[in-house]
């Protein structure tokens, strides 16, 4: 009843390959290559790091003082106390 395949074919192939096609699968493999290597070069020299860092101090006993972590995309967060 579920799962029945419905296929696109174009003079009986599945797949209808041209040069431009070609041409633009190389373009963007090598795009992709070239991203990866950049990004892997600056991760083994480690060229140009990229630190973020937000301090918020607070005073936890006064109530009108919020801290709103979602104001900030917070990921993760730990106090002491």
């Amino acid at each position: 009843m579920y799962g029945h395949p419905i296929g696109v074919n174009y003079k009986g192939e599945s797949a209808f390959k041209t040069k431009l096609g070609a041409v633009l699968t190389m373009l963007t493999y090598a795009a992709v290559l070239t991203y990866s290597l950049v990004k892997f070069n600056r991760l083994v020299h480690r060229d140009r790091p990229e630190i973020t860092r937000t301090e918020e101090i607070i005073r936890l006993g006064d109530a009108t003082n919020r801290f709103n972590f979602e104001e900030y995309n917070f990921w993760f967060t730990f106090g002491f106390s």
